[in-house]
């Protein structure tokens, strides 16, 4: 799955009063308000790949099949700003309700994290409040390929001794 499509869905789930800044932009400033930053983090396979039949064209004879991976992502929230603690409460648990009603979502939850206090004390003397939990989604990756398809099959029996 891209990366961009997990932070979309899960921005998706959250309410829009918050400012959602890529991780990693080291040309753009930090807003001096809230804001809150998602990054994926470790991506643990579960088991092996599963083959299915996706579709077949009779004029080619091939087969399309999927391979369907199940995988756990982590993704770490971080909330900045002076309201960082409060709305990594509200964020946190609002996001496990719509997690659990949205019909068919792109991932089923797995696991939250504890939220953790990671406020740093800034070279200019002042602090950074920033809090940041974790959450791990289930999410199906596929991929696929066509391989030909045997449509039929002719045998020729050759018995030994009827000459």
């Amino acid at each position: 799955m891209q990366e961009q499509k997990v932070y979309d869905f899960l921005q998706g789930l959250l309410p829009n009063d918050m400012q959602f800044m890529n991780p990693y932009l080291d040309d753009d400033p930090a807003p001096k308000s809230n804001f809150v930053q998602m990054t994926v983090l470790p991506v643990r396979p579960v088991g092996r790949s599963q083959q299915r039949e996706v579709s077949f064209d009779e004029t080619d004879k091939n087969v399309q099949v999927a391979y369907d991976l199940e995988r756990i992502y982590t993704v770490q929230f971080d909330f900045y700003g002076p309201d960082a603690f409060e709305n990594a409460l509200i964020y946190q648990q609002t996001l496990e309700v719509n997690l659990k009603e949205i019909p068919n979502p792109i991932g089923n939850l797995k696991t939250f994290s504890e939220i953790r206090n990671l406020t740093d004390l800034q070279e200019n003397k002042r602090f950074l409040k920033r809090y940041s939990f974790d959450v791990e989604l289930y999410i199906i990756d596929s991929i696929s390929k066509e391989q030909p398809y045997l449509t039929r099959f002719q045998k020729t029996l050759v018995r030994a001794g009827n000459g």
